[in-house]
């Protein structure tokens, strides 16, 4: 049976696990020191590594020939927990398991002492999915476990994990793995597979992956069903990814202030099968690209972690910072937009067309001319001296002095004029009535 690459490749040992140092070097150093805490929360993005460690850490921990807090992965442990086949450590699905009656489950088992291995570990995926109900029926047993229990929680979503349960927890935050190592990793799994695979291709599937070395690994094994090299081009056929010559051509449009070429261009996106959200993130990017290569020229290469317009910058007509930073606003808006729109293409019509009037000569002065005039009034009330804030003070409490007498004058005014209008209505109407 075939077995995917990312499961193929997953790493066994905290040496293989790519850029998690300041959590591999501190777990090994727990289990070298034999000060192994009852419970642990892996949080960060998917993709990152945090169910790998969780099992090389319940491998480890329960090693008989561990060496510098790495597992030996050939002793009867580590092979059975690598098969699953050892019953002493559990993997449960938050999402799945998320009721009170499988904590109680949970909780009943763990008085129980592991039968082949020195802990019984707990790992629960995706923690945060737990009921609340269900979360206090685990609280208790994690607060006071039995000696040889051991509870590794992982979670995406941090935030949703009740203070007191995280409370009783090591906390150790996975980061997003950077574009350049995903890359290099993706290039030793394609030698060792024996699949070609170009550096631009490459390092476009880590673009894409966006820190997740699993989802980047999932690409390349769609990727590689190709029998011929696999290139830049039959990636962006394969997933559909939005080509260069549009956003270029949409730029274009842009600066020429083409209304009807951008409404052609937007069609052929749409009727070519694209996905409408992965052409405001690849506008996105190019103004991005725009922005530092317009701030910081060639440099600008040293402080982008990843690029792939500035070449393509370089040979097209820029727009200024003000014109960038106003793109960039709208599209920005229009994100979310997009998302939770029924119609996205009419939608992302509508927003070109608008960029393209904001940038019109009379409309961009006057919105910049609003901008300046709200800075300087800002600017003014900051710079205001304490002496005449003062003087403003004694000055208002004398305006509302007087201010007060005059409200009272108006009202005085007010009733001699309703009082007249009664004087007046009586005697037309022959009505006695008293001055008083």
């Amino acid at each position: 049976m075939y077995v995917a690459l990312y499961r193929k490749y997953r790493p066994i040992k905290f040496e293989d696990v790519i850029s998690q140092n300041h959590i591999t070097t501190t777990l090994k150093n727990e289990i070298k020191l034999d000060k192994i805490a009852h419970a642990y929360m892996f949080t960060g993005p998917r993709g990152t590594g945090k169910t790998t460690c969780a099992k090389i850490f319940s491998k480890a921990i329960n090693c008989k020939n561990k060496e510098d807090g790495e597992p030996c992965c050939e002793c009867e442990i580590c092979r059975g927990i690598q098969d699953e086949s050892i019953l002493d450590i559990t993997e449960m699905d938050g999402a799945s398991n998320n009721s009170v009656s499988d904590v109680r489950i949970l909780r009943d088992e763990a008085n129980f002492v592991p039968t082949h291995c020195k802990y019984r570990v707990y790992i629960i995926d995706e923690v945060h999915m737990l009921s609340s109900s269900a979360f206090n029926a685990l609280l208790k047993i994690m607060e006071e476990p039995p000696k040889y229990v051991v509870f590794i929680l992982a979670t995406t979503d941090i935030y949703k994990v009740p203070k007191t349960i995280l409370s009783r927890c090591q906390r150790f935050d996975f980061k997003r793995i950077k574009p350049n190592e995903i890359m290099l990793k993706i290039k030793d799994i394609a030698e060792k597979e024996k699949i070609k695979i170009t550096d631009e291709a490459a390092f476009k599937i880590a673009l894409i992956s966006q820190g997740s070395m699993r989802d980047a690994i999932s690409i390349f094994d769609k990727c590689s069903i190709k029998d011929s090299e696999i290139t830049k081009e039959i990636l962006e056929e394969i997933l559909g990814i939005v080509k260069k010559d549009y956003i270029l051509s949409l730029h274009k449009a842009i600066k020429e202030k083409d209304k009807t070429k951008i409404l052609e261009i937007i069609e052929n996106i749409y009727y070519d099968g694209k996905n409408l959200e992965d052409v405001v993130e690849e506008i996105l990017c190019f103004y991005r690209e725009m922005l530092y290569f317009n701030i910081l020229k060639e440099k600008s290469r040293e402080f982008l972690e990843y690029y792939e317009y500035i070449d393509e910058i370089k040979n097209v007509e820029p727009f200024s910072f003000e014109e960038i930073n106003l793109i960039l606003e709208e599209i920005l808006g229009c994100t979310e937009k997009i998302k939770n729109s029924n119609n996205q293409k009419l939608l992302l019509e509508l927003e070109f067309l608008k960029i393209i009037d904001i940038l019109n000569p009379s409309n961009f002065l006057n919105k910049n001319l609003n901008l300046n005039i709200k800075q300087k009034k800002e600017v003014k009330i900051n710079e205001t001296n304490p002496k005449e804030e003062t003087k403003k003070n004694e000055t208002l409490k004398v305006t509302s002095k007087e201010k007060k007498l005059l409200e009272k004058k108006e009202n005085i005014k007010e009733i001699e004029n309703i009082l007249e209008k009664l004087l007046k209505i009586a005697k037309e109407n022959d009505i006695s009535i008293e001055e008083k």
